[in-house]
C-alpha cells in the first residue's frame, strides 16, 4: 500500500480541481431544473439526467476523500489538521447560515419556527448549524444545502481521531464509527472512493472517465430516489445494494482517471474556465440556493413567472447563473481567502500551544 508520505509529495491534480467546478454546476443545474417553474417538455433521458445531477454532491465527497488523505499526511498534528479543515469550511457556512436565517423565518420554514421560542433554543440551534452538526447530530437543519457539511465535519473528525491514535483498538473504534456514519448516511460512503484513489493511484478509468460518470449517475439513482436524502443502508433492497456497489466502483474509477489526467474529460477540466469554477465551487455550492430562492420569489411576486410561461425556468437560469457566479467569486475572495487567512493567523499561537 502507498504510504501517506508518498501521497502528500505528489502534486494535486489540476483536472480534479476543475472537476469541482463541474460538480458544482451539476448541483446548480439540478436545483434550476427542480425549481418548479414552467419549462418545455424534455425527452425522458434528458429529464432523468438533469434530476441525476443532484448526485454531484457525492462526487464532491469523493474529491474530499482524495484531498483529505494528503491533508492527513502533511498535518503537523491532529489539532493542526482540524484547524485547517475548520477554517476551510466554516467562514462561508457561518455567513450563509446567518443570511438564510431571517429568510427562513419569513418563508415559515418549520425547522426554524419550532426553535424560535425560547430565544436560548434558537441561539443553540444556530450555533449547532454554524458548527455543521446536522444531520449527524439531532440539531434542526436551518439551511438545506449545509447537510453535506455535517457529513464533511464528521469525516474530518474521524480522520483527526485516526491521526491522533496509534494502530490498535483506538483506530478500530474509529473505523466502527465511520461505518456507523455510512450506515445512517450512505452518501458518505463516497468519501472512501476518493481515499481509495489516493492510496491506490493506479485506479483509473483511462479514457473512459465520462462514461464512468454516466454509469455512476444511472446506478446511484436506484438506492437514492428523488426527494430522499436520509435512506439508511437497512432500507436498501438487494437491487439497491448491487447498484450502490456499481456506483461506488464507477466513481472510484472515474476519479482515478481524472487524477491521472486520462481522456478528453480531464483535458477539458484543466481549461482556465473550469479551473476558476473549481476555485469558487464551494462558495457557488453554498450561495446559489439563496440566489435562486430570492430570484424565484421575485418572479412570482412580479408576475414574471406566469408571464414567461414555459420560458420561466430559462429566465430563472439566465438571472441565477451569472449572479451566483459573481456572489461565489466575492465570497471566495472575502470569506474563503481573507477571513480564512485572518482566522488562521489569529489562531496560530493557541493552536501551536495545543499541539
Amino acid at each position: 500500500m502507498m504510504q501517506l508520505k508518498d501521497v502528500s509529495s505528489k502534486n494535486f491534480s489540476l483536472a480534479l480541481h476543475g472537476a469541482r467546478g463541474l460538480f458544482s454546476l451539476m448541483v446548480l443545474l439540478y436545483h434550476l431544473w427542480n425549481s418548479g417553474l414552467s419549462t418545455w417538455v424534455m425527452p425522458a433521458p434528458i429529464n432523468e439526467l438533469l434530476y441525476a445531477f443532484r448526485f454531484g454532491v457525492e462526487l464532491f465527497f469523493a474529491v474530499s476523500g482524495y484531498v483529505i488523505v494528503r491533508s492527513v499526511a502533511r498535518a503537523a498534528s491532529p489539532a493542526a489538521f482540524l484547524r485547517d479543515r475548520a477554517t476551510r469550511i466554516y467562514p462561508v457556512l457561518w455567513v450563509a447560515v446567518l443570511v438564510f436565517l431571517p429568510l427562513g423565518i419569513l418563508d415559515s420554514r418549520e425547522e426554524i419556527l419550532r426553535v424560535l421560542e425560547p430565544p436560548a433554543l434558537l441561539v443553540l440551534a444556530t450555533v449547532g448549524n454554524m458548527l455543521a452538526l446536522p444531520p449527524v447530530l439531532p440539531v434542526p437543519l436551518f439551511y438545506p444545502p449545509a447537510w453535506t457539511l455535517g457529513l464533511e465535519a464528521a469525516f474530518y473528525a474521524c480522520c483527526a481521531a485516526w491521526l491522533a491514535l496509534r494502530p490498535g483498538v483506538g483506530r478500530m473504534l474509529v473505523l466502527v464509527v465511520g461505518l456507523c456514519l455510512i450506515w445512517w448516511h450512505p452518501r458518505a460512503a463516497f468519501f472512501l472512493c476518493g481515499v481509495a484513489v489516493a492510496l491506490f493511484p493506479r485506479t483509473s478509468g483511462r479514457h473512459w472517465t465520462l462514461l464512468w460518470l454516466l454509469v455512476f449517475l444511472w446506478a446511484w439513482s436506484g438506492p437514492l430516489p428523488p426527494g430522499l436524502v436520509e435512506v439508511r443502508l437497512a432500507d436498501w433492497s438487494s437491487d439497491d445494494w448491487l447498484r450502490g456497489l456499481i456506483a461506488a466502483g464507477a466513481v472510484t474509477i472515474m476519479i482515478g482517471g481524472i487524477v491521472n489526467g486520462s481522456g478528453p474529460l480531464s483535458t477539458w477540466l484543466r481549461r482556465p474556465t473550469m479551473m476558476w469554477l473549481g476555485t469558487v465551487s464551494y462558495s457557488l455550492y453554498l450561495w446559489h440556493p439563496i440566489v435562486l430562492g430570492v430570484v424565484k420569489e421575485a418572479m412570482y411576486r412580479t408576475g414574471l413567472a406566469s408571464f414567461a410561461g414555459p420560458a420561466a425556468m430559462l429566465v430563472l437560469a439566465i438571472v441565477v447563473v451569472p449572479v451566483s457566479l459573481v456572489v461565489a467569486e466575492v465570497s471566495h475572495r472575502l470569506l474563503e481567502v481573507r477571513l480564512t487567512r485572518w482566522l488562521r493567523r489569529s489562531s496560530l499561537t493557541p493552536w501551536r500551544a495545543a499541539e
